[in-house]
């Protein structure tokens, strides 16, 4: 089921500068998104609607996927991501899928496993969890999972605002942790975005993370 991003944006109607920044912005950080635009009170409104998922999956660092020998744990967790692989590639039915890693394993295992792992296509790395980008290139279907040392489940998407940045009001406190770091990337390139800081979260690629 698709969760929308809905957010309106006004620019002064006398700054052309602000109002084509603006689009550009819209169509950076919103995927595909459905514009409305209309005028009022000499400003610029700027409807957008988009899906959360995708605006957040966009910005997933991609997966270079590598053929490595799986220890007998690393097999027995893989299994199970495959399980959930397969019941959600291509289902959007509200079914939350959830199964539990024991013993736990080390946050290169879930590294490891997901390069071993063809449909996974990208990532991020928050703490000791992997957000996961599944995709299944004959239908373009994407999910995202959530991978961590003691658990498998379908994942989260917050949703998106230029101004407010990354939000969520069901689960704000739940994900306190994760909408913080998200906003800090997220205030890192607007500061750094005129010096090819390209990746909205690039530095929560595996290779900058410790255990």
């Amino acid at each position: 089921m698709v969760r929308f991003n809905i957010s309106t944006y006004t620019t002064p109607l006398d700054d052309e500068k602000k109002y084509k920044n603006k689009l550009k912005l819209i169509h950076r950080f919103h995927k595909n998104p459905t514009i409305k635009e209309s005028v009022d009170n000499k400003e610029n409104i700027i409807k957008v609607s988009s899906s959360s998922d995708n605006d957040f999956i966009q910005h997933f660092i991609t997966l270079r996927h590598s053929t490595t020998t799986l220890n007998d744990d690393q097999i027995k967790t893989k299994k199970k991501l495959d399980d959930i692989i397969n019941k959600r590639l291509n289902n959007n039915l509200e079914i939350y899928y959830k199964t539990v890693i024991y013993p736990s394993v080390s946050v290169s295992d879930i590294f490891t496993i997901i390069h071993n792992t063809e449909h996974v296509y990208s990532y991020i790395c928050m703490n000791t969890t992997f957000f996961i980008c599944i995709l299944d290139r004959k239908t373009n279907f994407t999910s995202i999972l959530e991978f961590s040392t003691n658990k498998i489940c379908d994942g989260w998407s917050p949703k998106f605002d230029l101004d407010d940045g990354f939000y969520d009001q069901w689960y704000k406190d739940l994900r306190e942790k994760e909408l913080k770091i998200l906003n800090t990337c997220y205030q890192d390139w607007l500061i750094n975005n005129n010096n090819n800081i390209k990746m909205l979260f690039h530095s929560l690629e595996y290779k900058n993370m410790e255990e």
